[in-house]
């Protein structure tokens, strides 16, 4: 198709020389074979006299090629604005909601059973967990796939751990299974449960209400305790009820225990009908990247970064790993396919490290899936080495749902570096809706929009029906909102910015399951000083060393090396100063050893090791953003003992290492020199170092060979 566009373009230009060389027998007369096609595609009418590229360039278009659906997703990036909506769990109308207020979906029909873009170049990731929560699995399922086979290449769908567990019920609702005594009383299961706190199918059935199947081992009771007890997923197997009434068109009761066992049953079920689920997981991934975005659906940690189960290899490019991940995902999934109805509850059957990657402490704790950004109920900096990582790939965004933080998304900004999580499933608890418990209440919906450049845009409804919306700038500094997603000093953060006229700064801090909800104007916030926001303390967040933090942050540090000092006389900052500032705090220790010995040269060495501890605060604007780092500096210089001259450099160096300025800065920038160099040249940095002119009269004497100095720095983070 390209070469006939090529084609095309030469004729209608008469330029017959080139398309000669380009392709002797070239004739267009009658045109090529998917040019019609591709002009409606396109959205191109009309233009009939002139090439199909002239066209698309007028247009400003591009070609809507299929990209062969790569396991990551990375063939073809879109140039439109990328959606981002994540753990809908069910509740159809939630999505409704989301729909409402989407500035990229809208319903394709009345009934709201289908969806297209508003725009021809936006595209949509749906950030995972698609049940247990409502009365719409089936038909939210439903539409996501259909979403995704109707805009393959713009589509997403990442795997989250209520999406991954459902392989486990082809297995577990086989009547072999249900009968097997050792299954019913296996207190091994569920494994990822802490051994005080795991309820076996006996024990289930032994406290199970009658109203609610009684003590019978049956295949109902059995889906319940699966649902309840594994899945946290409490009521589900009622709502399906209704849900499949729905469907049908008929009263609750004439939906049956085992209807809804077998909707469950065959979900996941490659070889039946209706098998919703498991098409999702083969369409799906465990992570995605758009431009400097990538999705996943709980968090990346050091843990996690990198890493692809069954291998030892730790993957240094983004995009390397997520192939990786997602092509062992589409390999778990085709196991599975092959034999999905053996292994029980075991680990060992098929698709079990999918199940095992998408339950809490799977893999070893390096999941994805599972992960999350909170301690203790409330959100926490991203470490130094996942920073490194990110910004190393180009990454700026990590997008991600899983863990429920209130009735808006949890933003947490580190240097660069921008981490949201959007699951606002715990908005209203207690929240009452016509079909039963709905946590989310009934007006708590947020859209995230995602642009190439990194840069977001938040907008939605919290639960008391204020509405929120706010700009992040791609570079995590100038041109987007300069307050949400930092920590105050109280450990809370700015979450969000209401809309309107006046806005207001929503502040959160989350302690277990009790989130303290406060908030401030903009006017207020703008007169808070640096030591209003964190400065440390029990919480503190992972810090970033010196050496990285000029590039994690995009601002450049005082004096030439990460170590310069630039004075801060006012405690208050200036907004949009955009400065970064060191304090530097330095201690020496120096240690002397001489030692004799039968060498090939029959002169003893001397060897001083000056160790510098420094202790720098990094102040970057318009607040703190990383408590105290420490790390350690060690010289190592070796000289001949009986030279006299050797001795006074010797001086000379830890004069310059101790030049006013900066004691890191100049010791560094010599040593650095000098190994270079050697001892024909003197350091620069200081005017009293007459090395040259003594090594140089020293050699004209015939004297020794002078002496050699070598550096060596290591950090060690505190």
């Amino acid at each position: 198709m390209a070469a006939d566009l090529v084609r095309e373009f030469l004729e209608h230009f008469q330029l017959h020389s080139t398309l000669a060389v380009f392709v002797p027998e070239a004739s267009l007369d009658g045109g090529y074979p998917g040019r019609a096609q591709l002009a409606q595609r396109l959205g191109i009418h009309g233009e009939s006299g002139l090439p199909l590229l002239m066209s698309m360039m007028k247009k400003g278009g591009e070609l809507k090629h299929s990209s062969q659906h790569s396991p990551s997703g990375l063939g073809r990036q879109n140039n439109g604005v990328c959606a981002y909506l994540a753990d809908v769990e069910g509740n159809i109308h939630f999505f409704e909601r989301y729909i409402a207020v989407s500035k990229v979906l809208e319903w394709a029909d009345a009934g709201k059973t289908k969806l297209r873009f508003q725009n021809c170049d936006d595209c949509f990731v749906f950030g995972g967990d698609s049940q247990d929560k409502g009365i719409g699995d089936i038909r939210f399922t439903k539409m996501m796939l259909a979403l995704k086979k109707d805009y393959p290449d713009r589509v997403q769908l990442i795997i989250g751990n209520r999406d991954a567990n459902k392989l486990r019920l082809t297995s577990e609702l086989q009547e072999h299974c249900i009968k097997d005594d050792k299954v019913l009383t296996d207190a091994s299961f569920p494994y990822w449960d802490p051994p005080d706190k795991r309820v076996t199918p006996q024990m289930f059935l032994d406290k199970n209400a009658p109203e609610n199947g009684g003590s019978k081992n049956t295949a109902a009771n059995r889906l319940r305790y699966i649902l309840e007890e594994t899945m946290g997923a409490a009521g589900a197997f009622d709502r399906r009820r209704q849900e499949l009434s729905i469907l049908a068109e008929c009263s609750l009761e004439q939906i049956s225990d085992d209807d809804v066992v077998e909707s469950y049953r065959i979900e996941c079920d490659p070889h039946q009908g209706h098998n919703f689920m498991f098409e999702y997981l083969k369409l799906g991934k465990l992570a995605y990247v758009h431009g400097s975005t990538l999705f996943v659906h709980g968090a990346l940690s050091s843990k996690n970064k990198g890493t692809v189960p069954g291998t030892m290899q730790t993957f240094g490019n983004v995009h390397e790993w997520v192939d990786a991940l997602n092509n062992w995902a589409k390999k778990e999934v085709d196991e599975f396919e092959s034999d999905p109805y053996s292994g029980k509850n075991r680990k060992d059957r098929n698709g079990a490290g999918l199940i095992d990657y998408g339950v809490p402490g799977g893999n070893e704790g390096a999941t994805v899936v599972y992960d999350n950004l909170l301690v203790n109920g409330n959100a926490v900096h991203t470490a130094p080495d996942v920073q490194e990582y990110l910004l190393k790939n180009h990454i700026r965004n990590v997008v991600s749902g899983h863990q429920p933080h209130g009735d808006c998304p949890c933003v947490i900004r580190t240097g660069n570096v921008t981490m949201i999580s959007t699951d606002t499933s715990y908005s209203q608890m207690g929240s009452k809706s016509w079909w039963g418990a709905d946590n989310r209440g009934v007006d708590t919906v947020t859209e995230v929009l995602l642009h190439l450049d990194g840069s977001l845009h938040v907008h939605g409804v919290i639960a008391d029906g204020t509405k929120i919306e706010y700009h992040l700038a791609g570079d995590g500094g100038g041109g987007g909102d300069q307050f949400v997603g930092r920590q105050l000093s109280d450990c809370s953060w700015v979450k969000a910015k209401t809309a309107g006229n006046a806005p207001e700064y929503i502040i959160c801090k989350g302690e277990g399951r009790k989130m303290t909800v406060t908030r401030k104007t903009e006017s207020e916030m703008k007169s808070l000083t640096s030591a209003d926001f964190f400065s440390g303390g029990s919480s503190t967040p992972p810090t970033v060393s010196p050496a990285h933090s000029a590039h994690l942050d995009g601002q450049s540090n005082a004096g030439d090396s990460p170590h310069g000092l630039s004075p801060a006389a006012d405690s208050k900052f200036a907004f949009g100063a955009g400065r970064c500032v060191y304090v530097c705090m330095c201690t020496r220790t120096r240690t002397r050893t001489r030692a004799h010995a039968r060498t090939r040269t029959p002169t003893p060495t001397l060897t001083y090791a000056h160790t510098y501890t420094h202790t720098l605060v990094h102040i970057q604007h318009p607040f703190p953003l990383h408590p105290p780092h420490t790390h350690k500096q060690t010289l190592l210089l070796t000289e001949s003992s009986h030279e006299h001259g050797g001795a006074q450099t010797r001086r000379d160096w830890d004069r310059c290492r101790t030049c006013r300025r900066c004691q890191a800065q100049r010791g560094l920038k010599a040593a650095r020199r000098w190994r270079a160099i050697g001892c024909r040249s003197a350091c620069a940095s200081c005017s009293r170092l007459r090395t040259r002119e003594l090594n140089g009269n020293r050699r004209e004497r015939g004297g020794g060979r002078g002496w050699r100095g070598t550096t060596r720095m290591s950090r060690m983070n505190h």
